[in-house]
């Protein structure tokens, strides 16, 4: 679970708008380089012409390499000014390993 928020500008007056965004996530591997995705995710209302959204996603992902994985899907816009349905793919690739900087994951020499 995440929270953000956004500060939106208004046109021709001043000061800002703001809403939230919160998205809670779950994956699970499925066997060998596979796994799954889901996520619920909505904006709060940002003012009278922006209403609240919120999508529920489902994802499978395909872990090519260790530090290489393939993703797509769909969400369903659940409420909201939003498409019915929208699919993507995605390309996810991790350059640096922060892990192995952690002393508590670091391998002991003998």
């Amino acid at each position: 679970m995440n929270e953000g928020a956004q500060f939106v500008g208004r046109q021709g007056i001043a000061g800002f708008d703001r809403n939230y965004f919160t998205p809670i996530s779950y994956s699970h591997p499925l066997g060998g380089k596979w796994g799954w995705t889901g996520e619920l995710a909505g904006f709060s209302r940002t003012n009278a012409n922006n209403p609240a959204t919120m999508t529920l996603l489902r994802a499978g992902t395909y872990n090519m390499f260790s530090r290489l994985v393939l993703d797509g899907g769909a969400y369903v816009a659940v409420y909201g000014h939003l498409p019915r349905v929208t699919f993507f793919s995605g390309v996810t690739y991790s350059v640096a390993d922060l892990y192995h900087l952690h002393p508590s994951r670091r391998v002991a020499k003998h």
